[in-house]
């Protein structure tokens, strides 16, 4: 088993390995000052090749994103009414085991 570590302006990405060669992204959004899950929360993922897909977030907060292409690269936007939305690029990890990426996303509200 393999981790990987990296982070970004407001969120925490880690990345742990499997066996089989796909990758995953489960992305957690919560509330930057209560940190409760952002249920509805729109979460986009987009390829550098054209191809995006667009999930909600459920009670917990979690979208989950299968068929990530090794060594793509990626965009992730955030967003919610009322709050500022997140965005964040990375490049899927090119592996012969399954990769699951996890990262949390903490939205801030939006003043006035």
């Amino acid at each position: 088993m393999r981790n990987y570590i990296a982070t970004f302006a407001l969120l925490l990405s880690c990345i742990t390995c499997f066996a089989q060669g796909d990758v995953t992204l489960f992305t957690y959004i919560y509330e930057d000052v209560s940190v409760m899950p952002m249920e509805g929360a729109h979460v986009t993922l987009q390829s550098s090749f054209g191809e995006t897909q667009v999930e909600s977030a459920d009670m917990d907060g979690t979208c989950r994103f299968d068929d990530i292409v090794s060594g793509q690269q990626y965009t992730v936007i955030v967003s919610m009414d009322g709050f500022s939305n997140m965005n964040f690029s990375f490049v899927a990890p090119q592996d012969d085991e399954d990769v699951i990426m996890e990262v949390e996303v903490f939205l801030t509200g939006k003043e006035g």
